[in-house]
């Protein structure tokens, strides 16, 4: 973590906002370092400005979660970062909660995994980094995309059907058939005429 070297390092909060102490705070251990409590809350907010602080602009609020792993190799690519919540886990974005337009940050309803967003703002689901190569999946107010790239396949499957789009062109396999724009249902056929028996004729003659 970088430290202004021109900030002090605090202690603790040492008052009811949290924010008396100045410059920045680092706490690090070498091996676990863990929080505990019935409710844990994190929260990252602009300091509230006093007379005598600095009058730069601050940073833009934020939290951090990163497992680097180590240096060993050159490389940083063996950290893993575990969310989880018996229950559910509910990740939503937008301003503070505005009826019909920004979602609740918590809700007791959640039962898996929400994600939600307040109403001008998108969701977006990338692999890689190359547009128009790479895959991805974009929900916003008036789209929604689904982009397998350039050289992707994209597949839609329901039991033994499927609807397939590479670069062949696109495959539609429906089992036990394929219906397109059926409409209502024909009417049943006409139950079939019975025979109605005909008269009885007399002695010596016949119906022709």
């Amino acid at each position: 973590m970088d430290i202004d070297k021109n900030s002090s390092v605090g202690g603790g909060s040492g008052g009811d906002t949290g924010q008396t102490d100045q410059g920045n705070q680092v706490k690090t251990a070498k091996h676990t370092y863990q929080i505990g409590g019935n409710q844990v809350v994190l929260v990252s907010r602009k300091p509230t400005p006093t007379p005598g602080d600095d009058e730069s602009k601050p940073d833009a609020s934020r939290i951090v979660l990163l497992a680097g792993g180590s240096m060993e190799g050159g490389f940083i690519d063996d950290g893993t970062v575990d969310v989880r919540g018996c229950k559910g886990v509910r990740i939503s974005a937008g301003p503070l909660p505005i009826p019909m337009i920004s979602p609740m940050t918590s809700q007791e309803s959640t039962n898996g995994v929400d994600v939600l967003v307040a109403e001008t703002q998108k969701i977006t689901l990338r692999r890689g980094l190359t547009p128009e190569v790479d895959q991805r999946i974009e929900i916003s107010q008036d789209n929604i995309l689904i982009d397998a790239g350039i050289l992707g396949t994209l597949t839609l499957c329901a039991g033994l059907s499927t609807i397939t789009i590479d670069l062949s062109g696109i495959t539609i396999v429906g089992l036990p058939f394929v219906q397109i724009n059926p409409g209502p249902p024909p009417p049943p056929p006409p139950p079939p005429e019975e025979d109605v028996p005909l008269p009885p004729l007399p002695p010596g003659e016949a119906y022709a």
